[in-house]
Order: C-alpha cells, then sequence, then structure tokens
C-alpha cells in the first residue's frame, strides 16, 4: 500500500478473526506515515576585504580576550595594549599612531564620552584591562557622533556586571631585585569585582590597578641612588534597568600618579630632578530609551578634572 507523500507499507498480507454470531463487523485501519524532509541552511560569508562596500573607512576590533592572551610590554596599561590592534603603532616614546596619525589626532570614547585629555589630547587616562569589553578603532572620516577625531576614533565599551558575583586577582607578588640587599623593584598587582546590586535589575563592575616601580642608578652614592614612582587607577561602572526601555549607566574613574624623583640618570642626581605629581577625575552619567527597534534616544554629562604638578625637590645634596 502506498501513496503520495507516504511511506510505503510492506505488509503483504494480515489475518482477520473469525466474525462471531451476532458481533459487530471488524473495522481494519491502515495508517501511512508522511514523509518528513529534514533541511539546513548554512550561510557562509567571507572577511570582508578591502573593497567592502559596507565600509568606507578602516576598521580594526580588538577582543578582551586578545588583550589579556598576547604578551606586550607594561601589560597592566590597556595604553600600551593598543599597539596590538593592526594600523596602530607605539614609537619609541611610547606614543599611539592611528593608522599614520599622532595620538592627540584621535578621539578616544568611553561609552560615549570624549576621554581625550583636556590640555594633551592625548590618551593620558591609566585603565586597567578587564575595564572594556573590546577595543574598536576607526579611520576617519567616522560616524556623525563620532567626528571629533580628525583621524581616528578609538571606541571603548565598559564591561557590566551580572547576576553571578566575579572577581580576580592579577600579578599579586611582587618582584624583588637583588644587590645592596633585598629591594622590592616592581608590584602590579590589578583586580576586578562585579556582581549585582540588584538581581535582574542594577549591576557593578569595578576593576582597580596599583603600579610600584623602583629605579635603581648603581653608579650614584648610596641612599641617592634610587627613584620610585606610584600609579593607581579604580574604575566603578554601574548600570541600572529602570525599565524594559530605560537603561541608566553612571561611574567614575580615578587616576593617580606621584614620582618624587622623576628623571634621576646618572647625569641627574636627585638634586636636578622633578617631583611630579598627577591626578584625574572622571565621572559621567547616562540615561537610555528606546522606543522601538529603530529609534533611542541618550541623554547624557560627564565631569573631567585633571591636576598636574611638577616642582623642583627643594634640597640640595652639596
Amino acid at each position: 500500500m502506498d501513496h503520495e507523500g507516504f511511506y510505503v507499507v510492506p505488509q503483504p498480507h494480515f489475518t482477520v478473526p473469525e466474525l462471531a454470531a451476532g458481533a459487530e463487523l471488524y473495522k481494519v485501519h491502515i495508517t501511512l506515515e508522511s514523509v518528513h524532509e529534514l533541511s539546513t541552511v548554512v550561510d557562509v560569508k567571507a572577511q570582508a576585504g578591502l573593497t567592502d562596500v559596507d565600509r568606507v573607512t578602516p576598521q580594526a576590533t580588538l577582543s578582551s580576550r586578545t588583550l589579556y592572551d598576547v604578551p606586550f610590554p607594561n601589560q597592566n596599561s590597556l595604553r600600551n595594549g593598543l599597539r596590538l590592534v593592526p594600523g596602530v603603532i607605539q614609537d619609541g616614546t611610547w606614543e599611539l599612531h592611528f593608522f599614520g596619525g599622532a595620538e592627540n589626532q584621535a578621539q578616544y570614547s568611553f561609552i560615549g564620552f570624549q576621554l581625550n585629555d583636556a590640555i594633551t589630547g592625548r590618551f593620558d587616562a591609566r585603565m586597567s584591562l578587564e575595564a572594556v569589553e573590546a577595543v574598536e578603532v576607526q579611520a576617519a572620516p567616522a560616524d556623525a557622533s563620532m567626528g571629533r577625531g580628525t583621524w581616528a576614533t578609538v571606541l571603548l565599551p565598559a564591561r557590566i556586571g551580572t547576576d553571578e558575583t566575579k572577581y580576580s586577582v592579577t600579578e599579586f607578588f611582587p618582584r624583588l631585585q637583588f644587590g645592596s640587599g633585598a629591594n622590592l623593584s616592581r608590584w602590579s598587582p590589578r583586580a576586578y569585582f562585579s556582581g549585582p546590586w540588584k538581581k535582574h535589575r542594577a549591576w557593578f563592575f569595578n576593576t582597580a590597578e596599583f603600579q610600584f616601580v623602583r629605579l635603581r642608578v648603581n653608579q650614584l652614592p648610596g641612599g641617592q641612588d634610587s627613584s620610585s614612582s606610584w600609579t593607581f587607577n579604580d574604575l566603578l561602572h554601574n548600570q541600572i534597568n529602570l525599565s524594559n526601555r530605560n537603561i541608566l549607566f553612571a561611574g567614575l574613574l580615578f587616576d593617580y600618579q606621584y614620582s618624587p624623583y622623576s628623571g634621576l640618570s646618572l647625569a641627574d642626581p636627585r638634586s636636578v630632578t622633578l617631583r611630579r605629581e598627577a591626578g584625574q577625575w572622571f565621572g559621567y552619567i547616562k540615561d537610555q530609551w528606546s522606543f522601538s527597534h529603530s529609534s533611542l534616544i541618550e541623554v547624557g554629562i560627564c565631569r573631567q578634572l585633571h591636576a598636574c604638578h611638577s616642582y623642583p625637590p627643594g634640597f640640595s645634596d652639596v
């Protein structure tokens, strides 16, 4: 027995029991199983090349996982990690160049707010590697909202906490040097702590990084042959879902750097060095409304404060 669209039933014969006197007639039901077609469609797209018509400017993206896995000098600094992005070069003076332009010719955007130094235009704010989800670099001309970078735009989306509490500590143990006794030469711990303020509604992500570096010049007299520097930064980023269509972001970045004998060398003893101290506060708040799949309004404000001091140590070794 067969029918179009159904599998064939290969049943050559079957036996019907003898019908007793006065009994109801037998009913024979034959069920044919319909044919089901299983199909899978896989859409394979090649990586966009230099002639991609959907992109008008060069663009490169670096994931946070690459920042952790690929080694580079002074790995605690996100600024030094930008050298891993294709099209970005860091020269001998540690200045960044994006697609051939200078560091102050790029705009650094952190969740939509400009993070350039107000005086130099450089990316001097220290941030931990764990502070961002990824790094995206676009050559100018960029979008209308990112048009302040004359040569490039660097997008830094912040990491957001989840309903699960997480923490991590990296490079906790210091590095020692042995010369005239054991001395602490370098210590660069960094950590992050994230979790919910209220589950399913509000979350935080906090990153902190501390760096201590001691430079020793063996040719100088004892007690005057070392220079130390301290750096600390902390970023607290919060997300609050006020409703299904209204999200509030708020955070604060603090960065502090101190070097009491900056510039110490064989030709420059402590008496001619400079005491440098710098600090930065960057606070922001942004409210985001979504009205449909194609309409979105963002309103935000940020405040950035810089303080930098450089003066002689105020004593003479003579």
